[in-house]
């Protein structure tokens, strides 16, 4: 608990140091993302020893991760909203995570149209198993992390961007069978390899 209390002051101290830098020439702008997901999780020992080791890491490894962002930006760096979603199975479960975070990105300029940006991010996650195997369950927990990747205007109202994305998270299902538990499973990280297009308003 205290490290996501650290998170939320750290991430709480960058927006209000950026704050000024978003007093003008500020765009809204509207994104939508695709990349793969290459998601970490932890068994319990009850799970492994009654489903034999699952291999959950494997449900939502190279998934289709889909994303829609609102956020303003100016030269100095940018504020989103971003809603994720990838899915997949993998030995009988069938598992979604839905993250909900904001983020900050800061702009490094390459040239007068190229930007790197870096930045951080803060959120929710839901993880849901809902496989026929087995019983429906969903955990709700935090997501922190960090973002990188190079953004390019391609002209006033549009641009693009190709990012990479690591997140802690702690949301934890539980599996079970016919009403008997059988263990749970937590999320531990996630990792994004993106490409994304931003309109302007």
């Amino acid at each position: 608990m205290n490290a996501l209390k650290s998170r939320v002051v750290l991430f709480g101290l960058l927006a209000l140091a950026s704050h000024q830098a978003f007093a003008a020439d500020t765009q809204n702008f509207a994104g939508l993302t695709y990349g793969k997901s290459y998601d970490n999780f932890s068994n319990s020992h009850a799970l492994d020893r009654n489903l034999n080791s699952p291999d959950t890491d494997g449900a939502l490894d190279g998934s289709n991760t889909w994303g829609l962002r609102l956020g303003q930006q100016n030269t100095a760096g940018r504020y989103y909203a971003t809603l994720d979603q990838a899915s997949g199975s993998s030995a009988g479960l069938r598992l979604k995570q839905q993250d909900l975070t904001g983020s900050y990105d800061a702009f490094y300029p390459l040239g007068r149209n190229t930007r790197l940006f870096g930045g951080g991010t803060l959120g929710v996650a839901r993880v849901t198993q809902d496989g026929s195997s087995f019983g429906h369950d969903s955990d709700l927990g935090y997501v922190a992390g960090v973002q990188a990747g190079i953004l390019q205007q391609v002209n006033d109202r549009t641009s693009l961007e190709a990012g990479y994305r690591y997140l802690r998270s702690n949301a934890k299902p539980d599996i079970d069978q016919d009403g008997s538990k059988l263990g749970s499973s937590q999320l531990d990280s996630s990792k994004e390899i993106y490409l994304g297009m931003n309109v302007y308003f």
